[in-house]
């Protein structure tokens, strides 16, 4: 639990009336439903202070209580392509391809070790709100 976290009272939500209902709803809430990441914390924190949620915890993240997922870069992209109605844009040359890396897409910059190092994507038609999950994003994104 993070005093300073926008979660706090979703979290609380679930500490005051600990069952898995309350919990799961407390976390889509929470969460807005977008990244697997947050979904992985809170049930991390759950299955350790509440004992509740401990399968929820295993289905998002692994054994050492990191999220599942394999390229975060790619599921970060996706979410931000679909909350800012990337079908519209103006160029999305690339976007959401399996066959092109993600730092060939349109916007994208990345650094030799494939870091996206810069979204550019100015004047290109964005619309919609960038999840706020976004401020929270790991550092090394």
């Amino acid at each position: 639990y993070d005093p300073n976290h926008v979660c706090n009272v979703y979290e609380d939500i679930c500490i005051e009336f600990p069952d898995l209902v309350t919990c799961k709803f407390a976390a889509a809430k929470c969460c807005d439903d977008l990244l697997q990441p947050c979904f992985c914390k809170f049930y991390s924190y759950t299955a350790s202070n509440l004992d509740i949620g401990a399968d929820l915890q295993a289905e998002y993240c692994d054994s050492s209580n990191e999220w599942v997922l394999e390229d975060d870069q790619d599921y970060y992209l996706e979410v931000f392509y679909n909350a800012t109605g990337g079908e519209n844009w103006q160029n999305n040359s690339g976007w959401l391809n399996d066959t092109i890396p993600y730092c060939q897409w349109y916007g994208i910059e990345c650094n030799s070790n494939k870091d996206i190092t810069e979204i550019s994507l100015r004047d290109n038609n964005l619309t919609g709100t960038i999840p706020w999950n976004y401020f929270f994003l790991p550092s090394e994104l």
